[in-house]
Order: C-alpha cells, then structure tokens, then sequence
C-alpha cells in the first residue's frame, strides 16, 4: 500500500512543479524537436526532446536526465534547462525513460539510457552535435543515472555484467544536480525507496555492487 501511495504522490508532486514553469522565459529561437522514440517500441516513456540553434557551428552535446525518486517526472519538468542550455551552446537532448516500480526498475532504465545514448550518436550530427565532446547531466535520482551511463564507459567489466555492448565514447563532465548518490545507506526512507525501485534479492545481483559508489574506485579517484 505504501508503495502506491508513494508512486501517486510522486506524480501529484509533479503536475505541481509542472505548473510552476513560466514558458514566457523560452527563447523561441530555439529549435525544438520533441517526443523523438529512441526505440523501435511504441513505449511513450522511451522518447526524447531535442534543443538546438540553427547555427551551423559544431556544438557540445548535452545529455540530460530528470529526476522524481526513480518512480515520477517526466522530461517536460527540464524543458527551460534544455531551452537555456541550447540558448548557451549546447545540442541538448532531454530524455526519458521507463519509470520504476511496478514493473520496471533502475536497472531497465540504466537500459534505457545507453540505448538513448546509442540514438544521440546516429543522430547528432543532423542537429549540430559534435559526439566528440558530450556531458550528461542527472537530476536526483537521474545522478545515480548518469554516473552509472559514465561509469559504463570505462569499465569492461560493467559493460559484461549489464550485457550491452562495447563503448567507443566517452564523457566530458558530468554535471549533477542535488543527486542522490547515497541512496544505498542504511535508512528507513531509503530501503523503502530501494525496495520498490530494484528487483527481488538486488544486493545479490551483479548490476547493484556498482552503484555502491564509495566502494568505486573511478569515482574516488
């Protein structure tokens, strides 16, 4: 019961914030392509937003990821950071994802990204993106998220263990907005939380032990 209640009021709290955005901010010379599939599924999760100007120069990309406890949001709450982002230099690409609990979890939505990553690189070049240089940035939960889609670029064994397949990119900075990079400590919000966003017996899966990020040496480092 506390689960749902939880998943509910994640999507209240959204509506709210979304509510809050002043679109009289959005620069309409910004191009913006939006609900872009990333897949070949018909998924209205797994779909994207584009920001970009119509300038010919080459541009850094951007890849941005929403927050909302793993379970809520949408990328619409990013629609202003995307706009002013592209309105600063950047192609940003503004994702989404398949929301956890009840039927998905951080792991399909670790999927998720790599396979929106894989759509960015195929297409860039036709928005001004330069795949030489890209940042990816997470939002609360989205920080677990992104360090996780960096992390992936540098660790064979990671790649192995989440069966994707090898990487030839690499990122330039990662920028994290109140993450949640703690969310395996001990605490009864947090076990909860963990509890409906991971499959049965996670601790023993191979995919958790690299997102126990003190115990990462790449991030340490």
């Amino acid at each position: 019961m506390i689960d749902k209640i939880m998943k509910k009021s994640g999507e209240k709290s959204f509506l709210k914030d979304l509510e809050k955005i002043d679109g009289k901010k959005l620069d309409k010379s910004i191009c913006e392509d939006l609900d872009i599939s990333y897949t070949d599924k018909s998924s209205n999760e797994q779909k994207l937003d584009v920001y970009y100007s119509k300038s010919k120069i080459k541009k850094p990309i951007l890849i941005d990821i929403h927050g909302g406890g793993f379970i809520s949001n949408d990328k619409e709450i990013n629609h202003l950071f995307g706009n002013y982002m592209a309105q600063n230099g950047f192609v940003v690409f503004n994702l989404n994802y398949r929301l956890a609990y009840p039927e998905y979890t951080v792991f399909d939505q670790i999927e998720d990204i790599d396979s929106a990553v894989n759509w960015i690189l195929a297409n860039a070049e036709k928005y001004g993106g330069d795949a030489n240089s890209m940042y990816i940035a997470g939002h609360s939960s989205a920080g677990v998220l992104a360090v996780t889609e960096a992390m992936l670029c540098n660790n064979t064994d990671m790649l192995r263990d989440y069966n994707l397949k090898e990487r030839h990119y690499n990122y330039k900075g990662i920028i994290l907005d109140c993450g949640l990079m703690h969310f395996y400590k001990r605490s009864i919000a947090y076990t909860g939380m963990r509890n409906m966003v991971f499959p049965k017996n996670y601790t023993k899966n191979e995919k958790y032990k690299y997102l126990i990020f003190e115990n990462r040496k790449e991030i340490n480092n």
